[in-house]
């Protein structure tokens, strides 16, 4: 579910039946999603989605999903065995890039706000570079910093550092055969599913998550770019030379 975009989807499907059209068939299920911040509640409307020949469920969801809220989304079949699932959406994430104006060989640094690790959340980020028409994305984080008391995780990497994972430390370009002077840089901050203490341990008809599943039901994207100077002094024929910056 994207935060702040609707309608977003519960996608379900019967596990104990092929994926196709001629045996899905409909669910006798009724489910809710609850705001438990506000009490507002939603009963889903199903309807049957073909996704790449695969046959599924689309439970809709009309009420805005919103930053720092507790949401609960609760099944019930017709015998009355019930499923719930508590999701803790993000809080809104400010970035902010400290310094954005980097030689090849010189870090950017970027903070993001608000990263609750330690609950549960995670933060996926990547970068990119241009070669050609293309823009090579690499997942792979580098300098992660995290404070837990301040919430603030730190990036940082080098242009040509990103040049390395791309294409390997032997074949990297320098800046100046990049295709654009800038880098690109984009997350995704995604929440977590919360435990369901309040369920009661009395109720054999209640079915618990699989503890070592990861249910990812919310998320927030954005991104920024940062300017690279791949030459330090221009006019300077050796100002492509790898070197390093004073600061």
């Amino acid at each position: 579910m994207n935060i702040n975009e609707a309608p977003n989807y519960i996608r379900v499907h019967d596990n104990k039946a092929l994926l196709s059209e001629e045996s899905t068939y409909p669910l006798d299920v009724e489910m809710t999603f609850t705001n438990l911040s506000s009490g507002e509640m939603e009963v889903l409307e199903d309807s049957m989605v073909e996704f790449d020949n695969v046959y599924t469920h689309n439970f809709e969801i009309n009420m805005p999903v919103q930053f720092d809220q507790r949401y609960r989304i609760s099944m019930q079949d017709e015998k009355g065995v019930s499923y719930d699932i508590t999701s803790v959406t993000t809080k809104e994430t400010a970035l902010t890039v400290l310094k954005d104006s980097v030689t090849c060989i010189s870090p950017f640094r970027i903070r993001l706000t608000n990263i609750d690790l330690e609950a549960g959340e995670r933060l996926d980020a990547e970068v990119a570079i241009k070669v050609g028409q293309q823009w090579l994305w690499t997942p792979r984080e580098m300098g992660r910093v995290h404070d837990e008391d301040t919430e603030n995780l730190i990036l940082s990497w080098t242009p040509y550092s990103i040049s390395e994972f791309v294409f390997g430390p032997f074949d990297a370009l320098y800046c100046d055969e990049f295709s654009s002077e800038k880098v690109r840089f984009r997350f995704t901050h995604i929440g977590y599913i919360e435990g369901d203490e309040q369920s009661d341990e009395r109720d054999e008809n209640r079915i618990q998550p699989a503890p070592d599943k990861q249910i990812v039901l919310s998320k927030y994207s954005g991104e920024t770019e940062i300017q690279i100077h791949p030459c330090e002094f221009d006019g300077d024929p050796l100002s492509c030379e790898i070197h390093h910056d004073p600061e």
